[in-house]
Protein backbone atom coordinates (compact mmCIF):
# COMPACT_ATOMS: atom_id res chain seq x y z
CA UNK A 1 0.00 0.00 0.00
CA UNK A 2 1.62 3.20 -1.22
CA UNK A 3 -1.50 5.35 -1.01
CA UNK A 4 -0.77 9.03 -0.64
CA UNK A 5 2.98 8.73 -1.23
CA UNK A 6 2.98 12.02 -3.11
CA UNK A 7 6.79 12.18 -3.34
CA UNK A 8 7.05 8.74 -4.96
CA UNK A 9 8.11 9.41 -8.58
CA UNK A 10 9.04 5.90 -9.72
CA UNK A 11 8.01 2.32 -9.03
CA UNK A 12 11.22 0.80 -10.42
CA UNK A 13 11.57 -1.15 -7.18
CA UNK A 14 8.53 -3.24 -8.22
CA UNK A 15 10.10 -4.47 -11.48
CA UNK A 16 11.57 -7.61 -9.93
CA UNK A 17 10.02 -7.59 -6.52
CA UNK A 18 7.55 -10.45 -7.08
CA UNK A 19 9.95 -13.07 -8.44
CA UNK A 20 10.57 -14.45 -4.96
CA UNK A 21 6.85 -15.03 -4.39
CA UNK A 22 6.25 -17.94 -6.74
CA UNK A 23 3.17 -19.09 -4.78
CA UNK A 24 1.51 -15.65 -4.91
CA UNK A 25 -2.18 -16.01 -5.82
CA UNK A 26 -3.60 -12.55 -4.95
CA UNK A 27 -1.92 -9.21 -5.43
CA UNK A 28 -3.30 -5.80 -4.50
CA UNK A 29 -1.18 -2.76 -5.40
CA UNK A 30 -2.47 0.59 -4.17
CA UNK A 31 -0.79 3.58 -5.81
CA UNK A 32 -3.71 5.88 -5.05
CA UNK A 33 -2.68 9.56 -4.95
CA UNK A 34 0.95 8.87 -5.85
CA UNK A 35 0.76 11.99 -7.97
CA UNK A 36 4.29 11.95 -9.41
CA UNK A 37 4.31 8.50 -11.03
CA UNK A 38 4.19 8.83 -14.83
CA UNK A 39 4.72 5.23 -15.93
CA UNK A 40 3.74 1.74 -14.82
CA UNK A 41 6.42 0.10 -17.01
CA UNK A 42 8.28 -1.48 -14.05
CA UNK A 43 5.18 -3.57 -13.32
CA UNK A 44 5.45 -5.38 -16.66
CA UNK A 45 8.39 -7.51 -15.57
CA UNK A 46 7.14 -7.85 -12.01
CA UNK A 47 3.73 -9.11 -13.09
CA UNK A 48 5.12 -11.46 -15.71
CA UNK A 49 6.90 -13.38 -12.94
CA UNK A 50 3.60 -14.04 -11.11
CA UNK A 51 2.52 -16.90 -13.34
CA UNK A 52 0.17 -18.45 -10.76
CA UNK A 53 -1.60 -15.20 -9.91
CA UNK A 54 -5.38 -15.60 -9.74
CA UNK A 55 -6.49 -12.14 -8.62
CA UNK A 56 -4.92 -8.76 -9.44
CA UNK A 57 -6.10 -5.39 -8.20
CA UNK A 58 -4.22 -2.27 -9.24
CA UNK A 59 -5.50 1.06 -7.93
CA UNK A 60 -3.94 4.18 -9.45
CA UNK A 61 -6.64 6.72 -8.64
CA UNK A 62 -5.71 10.43 -8.69
CA UNK A 63 -2.30 9.93 -10.32
CA UNK A 64 -2.21 13.16 -12.25
CA UNK A 65 1.14 12.51 -14.00
CA UNK A 66 0.35 8.95 -15.07
CA UNK A 67 0.41 8.66 -18.85
CA UNK A 68 1.92 5.34 -19.84
CA UNK A 69 -0.14 2.30 -18.95
CA UNK A 70 0.42 0.42 -22.22
CA UNK A 71 3.30 -1.51 -20.68
CA UNK A 72 0.85 -3.38 -18.46
CA UNK A 73 -0.28 -5.34 -21.52
CA UNK A 74 2.67 -7.74 -21.62
CA UNK A 75 2.68 -8.37 -17.88
CA UNK A 76 -1.07 -8.94 -17.69
CA UNK A 77 -1.23 -11.14 -20.81
CA UNK A 78 1.19 -13.62 -19.21
CA UNK A 79 -1.07 -14.20 -16.19
CA UNK A 80 -2.78 -17.22 -17.70
CA UNK A 81 -4.39 -18.35 -14.41
CA UNK A 82 -5.85 -14.90 -13.68
CA UNK A 83 -9.54 -15.16 -12.84
CA UNK A 84 -10.14 -11.62 -11.58
CA UNK A 85 -8.68 -8.34 -12.82
CA UNK A 86 -9.54 -4.99 -11.22
CA UNK A 87 -7.91 -1.85 -12.61
CA UNK A 88 -8.76 1.57 -11.19
CA UNK A 89 -7.49 4.70 -12.93
CA UNK A 90 -10.08 7.23 -11.76
CA UNK A 91 -8.94 10.86 -12.25
CA UNK A 92 -5.78 9.96 -14.19
CA UNK A 93 -5.87 12.94 -16.50
CA UNK A 94 -2.76 11.96 -18.49
CA UNK A 95 -4.19 8.64 -19.68
CA UNK A 96 -5.35 8.95 -23.31
CA UNK A 97 -5.34 5.42 -24.76
CA UNK A 98 -6.25 2.11 -23.11
CA UNK A 99 -6.24 -0.15 -26.17
CA UNK A 100 -3.16 -2.09 -25.03
CA UNK A 101 -4.97 -3.13 -21.85
CA UNK A 102 -7.80 -4.61 -23.87
CA UNK A 103 -5.37 -6.52 -26.05
CA UNK A 104 -3.66 -7.95 -22.98
CA UNK A 105 -6.98 -8.96 -21.43
CA UNK A 106 -8.09 -10.95 -24.48
CA UNK A 107 -5.29 -13.45 -23.77
CA UNK A 108 -6.71 -14.31 -20.34
CA UNK A 109 -8.75 -17.47 -20.94
CA UNK A 110 -9.50 -18.09 -17.23
CA UNK A 111 -10.80 -14.55 -16.60
CA UNK A 112 -14.17 -14.53 -14.83
CA UNK A 113 -14.27 -10.98 -13.38
CA UNK A 114 -13.13 -7.84 -15.21
CA UNK A 115 -13.46 -4.35 -13.73
CA UNK A 116 -12.03 -1.20 -15.38
CA UNK A 117 -12.63 2.21 -13.77
CA UNK A 118 -11.57 5.22 -15.81
CA UNK A 119 -14.02 7.69 -14.24
CA UNK A 120 -13.05 11.33 -14.85
CA UNK A 121 -10.15 10.45 -17.17
CA UNK A 122 -11.11 13.50 -19.17
CA UNK A 123 -8.29 13.15 -21.73
CA UNK A 124 -9.10 9.55 -22.60
CA UNK A 125 -9.89 9.59 -26.31
CA UNK A 126 -9.23 6.04 -27.52
CA UNK A 127 -11.79 3.43 -26.61
CA UNK A 128 -10.60 0.33 -28.40
CA UNK A 129 -10.74 -1.84 -25.27
CA UNK A 130 -14.28 -2.91 -26.20
CA UNK A 131 -13.82 -3.44 -29.93
CA UNK A 132 -16.34 -5.80 -31.46
CA UNK A 133 -13.54 -8.14 -32.59
CA UNK A 134 -12.11 -8.48 -29.07
CA UNK A 135 -12.25 -12.04 -27.80
CA UNK A 136 -13.02 -12.15 -24.11
CA UNK A 137 -12.76 -15.27 -22.01
CA UNK A 138 -15.70 -17.64 -22.31
CA UNK A 139 -15.46 -17.96 -18.51
CA UNK A 140 -16.27 -14.24 -18.05
CA UNK A 141 -19.22 -13.83 -15.67
CA UNK A 142 -18.74 -10.26 -14.44
CA UNK A 143 -17.86 -7.28 -16.62
CA UNK A 144 -17.83 -3.69 -15.38
CA UNK A 145 -16.43 -0.68 -17.25
CA UNK A 146 -16.81 2.84 -15.87
CA UNK A 147 -16.09 5.73 -18.24
CA UNK A 148 -18.19 8.38 -16.50
CA UNK A 149 -17.10 11.92 -17.40
CA UNK A 150 -14.71 10.79 -20.14
CA UNK A 151 -15.95 13.52 -22.44
CA UNK A 152 -13.47 12.95 -25.31
CA UNK A 153 -14.55 9.38 -25.96
CA UNK A 154 -16.42 8.73 -29.21
CA UNK A 155 -20.08 7.78 -29.32
CA UNK A 156 -20.61 4.76 -27.10
CA UNK A 157 -23.94 3.60 -28.53
CA UNK A 158 -22.41 0.91 -30.76
CA UNK A 159 -20.20 -0.29 -27.90
CA UNK A 160 -23.16 -0.64 -25.57
CA UNK A 161 -25.02 -2.63 -28.24
CA UNK A 162 -21.98 -4.88 -28.72
CA UNK A 163 -21.84 -5.57 -24.97
CA UNK A 164 -25.39 -6.83 -25.15
CA UNK A 165 -24.16 -9.56 -27.51
CA UNK A 166 -21.47 -10.87 -25.13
Amino acid sequence: NFEGCSQLASIDFLSGGFQEFTCLRRLHINLNSCRNISSLAPLEKGLASCVGLQQLTLVCTDNLQLQFIASLREGISRLTDLGELNLGFKNCLGVTDIQPLGLGVQDLKALKVLNFDFTHCSNLCEFEVLKADMKYSEALTHLHFNFTQCSLLPDLDSTVRMLGDL
